[in-house]
């Protein structure tokens, strides 16, 4: 810890032969009074230093009490920044002085720190002739002012080493005394000193945390504001065979192949915000990534951190599950298409033998009988999104003849509820790539909500144009909405907004969650906007080069409306 003993400044004070002893004399009353001042001075020097990390600032600060009690020309500091490896300088000036005078003292301080500092600091002290000191104040060319008649040094320490060097000049003779130069000394320790402990406090918090971060199962690594990695535990180093520190970020990110790590990690620190990646992999194992920026005491940002949390026994149990519901599905199709068969046998034309209570029976057989099997479809195609076993087959298409097309099987649907679908296409659209099944699949959902979720009577709209880069589709509809708590939730699987559950008992919840997925596949995108009581939009953006294609088992299972 520092004391407040320290190098011998160096000084020009008054020791002129013959001068009158009254002259150095100074009354008590004055004596007094000036100590009154420093002790107040020191006190709430002390006070402001509390919460001041940065060494640099708490001269800045010390500064601002030598302006009240000490005459000088300039006050000028050169400061070694050990967190971001260079050098600082900044001058206060009184007066004006000349740039020459700036100059020479640049140059003393920097004698100063090459001749007191370790070899650590002066070997990167060449980067001080280049420095430019940051000046508070004017400077002209007048030479009149350019030399420096008066002058003291103080060391600037951060644990006991000096690392800068603080230089109060003035344009007078002979102007300060022991005492002062003694003062401003004792100022800049306690500012070292303060700073220190601060610093020590940090440095105890930090290796707890380290111990914590160390200890933790989840995979932590810690990185730089040049994407250096600094600090990696043991599950990290597990995860990925890579050291606890000494290489750039670029290396942990070529083991995902299915992320662009290195551009979620310089948005998150532009925008100093936290990003979630629910489910990655690297090799066979799969994880949850989040990174994190990292704020200094400055309140910028510094670094940042990555954490990934083990998922493999997670996404083991959900790929069981969801084979299970496919092979589940399968084996449900046949029996299904057998009473299909034989219900619609029963209700052909010809068939004269029921009775009309018996013909009512067997039509609400067959009813259930399609939604069902519009169920195991859906739990079909969830699978398929789920395991990636679906083609993605894109074929040069019109989106507006695909919409069209989709939108037959929904014109029953709509005369049924009495819904007016209002329709806007945008002339001589290009043709791109398209998956006409996946299309169809995508239009049938959002349309067939848009008339199950609206009152009778009411109008459902549906717009497609190109705007930009992008093709848009829009349905909108003026029905029952989404409650704003359950918004966040409209994409996640068998969800339900519980304001239409009352209304309308039948749905599974998947028709959205599918039409997501395909569109996160094929690179495509979907947002909505609603309010409860008044509606909901929703826009489908698709870029002109068209869905991307994927290889796979099978197509998706072609939507039905019953």
């Amino acid at each position: 810890m520092d004391q407040i003993t320290t190098l011998q400044p160096n000084v020009t004070i008054n020791n002129k032969p013959g001068a009158a002893v009254e002259e150095n004399i100074v009354s008590m009353e004055e004596y007094l009074q000036r100590v009154r001042i420093q002790q107040m001075a020191i006190k709430t020097l002390s006070e402001e230093l509390t919460h001041v990390l940065d060494l640099g600032e708490a001269v800045d600060v010390v500064n601002k009490y030598l302006w009240e009690i000490i005459d000088y020309s300039a006050a000028t500091y050169i400061i070694y920044n050990i967190q971001e490896g260079r050098f600082e300088a900044r001058s206060y000036l009184k007066e004006s002085v000349s740039s020459q005078f700036l100059t020479q003292v640049k140059k003393e301080l920097v004698e100063y720190i090459q001749k007191h500092s370790e070899e650590a600091i002066v070997g990167s002290a060449a980067s001080i002739s280049d420095l430019v000191p940051l000046i508070f104040g004017v400077v002209t060319d007048e030479f009149s002012k350019n030399n420096i008649n008066s002058s003291f040094i103080t060391p600037l320490r951060v644990g006991g080493k000096i690392v800068g060097a603080l230089m109060v000049t003035s344009t007078k003779e002979d102007l300060y005394s022991k005492e002062e130069i003694e003062f401003a000394d004792m100022l800049v320790k306690i500012a070292s000193i303060s700073v220190a402990r601060i610093h020590t406090f940090i440095q105890s918090l930090h290796s707890r945390t380290e111990t914590l971060v160390k200890s933790i199962s989840d995979g932590v690594v810690m990185f730089d504001q040049n994407y250096q990695v600094t600090f990696a535990n043991e599950a990290m180093m597990k995860y990925t065979g890579l050291p606890d520190e000494g290489y750039k970020l670029e290396e942990l990110s070529r083991l995902f192949d299915d992320i662009k790590l290195m551009g979620l990690v310089k948005k998150s620190l532009k925008e100093n915000i936290y990003i979630k990646i629910p489910r990655t992999q690297i090799s066979r194992f799969w994880y949850e990534l989040g990174v994190i920026p990292i704020v200094n005491y400055k309140g910028t940002v510094a670094g940042g951190a990555i954490i990934l949390h083990d998922i493999t026994s997670i996404v083991q149990i959900d790929t069981a599950k969801t084979e299970f519901v496919s092979l589940a599905s399968h084996q449900l199709r046949t029996p299904l298409a057998a009473i299909r068969w034989y219900t619609e046998m029963l209700l052909s034309k010809g068939n004269d033998n029921l009775t009309s209570d018996q013909r009512e029976f067997v039509e609400v057989i067959l009813t259930s009988n399609k939604r069902m099997i519009n169920l195991v479809n859906s739990l079909l195609n969830v699978s398929r999104l789920e395991l990636g076993t679906f083609a993605v087959d894109p074929k040069n298409a019109d989106l507006i003849e695909v919409t069209e097309s989709a939108l037959e099987e929904l014109i029953p649907y709509a005369e049924e509820k009495k819904i007016t679908l209002e329709k806007n296409y945008q002339e001589n659209l290009d043709k791109l790539p398209l998956d006409i099944g996946l299309m169809s699949i995508i239009v049938q959902n959002l349309v067939s909500n848009a008339i199950k979720y609206s009152p009778e009577g009411n109008k459902v709209y549906l717009s497609v144009s190109r705007e930009d880069a992008r093709y848009i589709i829009r349905v909108k509809d003026s029905g029952y909405g989404i409650p704003i708590e359950q918004q966040q939730q409209i994409f996640t699987k068998l969800f339900r907004a519980d304001n239409v559950k009352t209304k309308h008992t039948e749905g599974t919840g998947l028709g959205l969650y599918i039409v997501k997925s395909i569109l996160d596949t094929v690179g495509g995108k979907i947002s909505f906007k609603s309010k409860e009581g008044e509606g909901t939009e929703f826009v489908v953006e698709l870029p002109v080069s068209g869905m991307k294609s994927r290889e796979g088992i099978k197509p998706l299972e072609k939507y039905r409306v019953y």
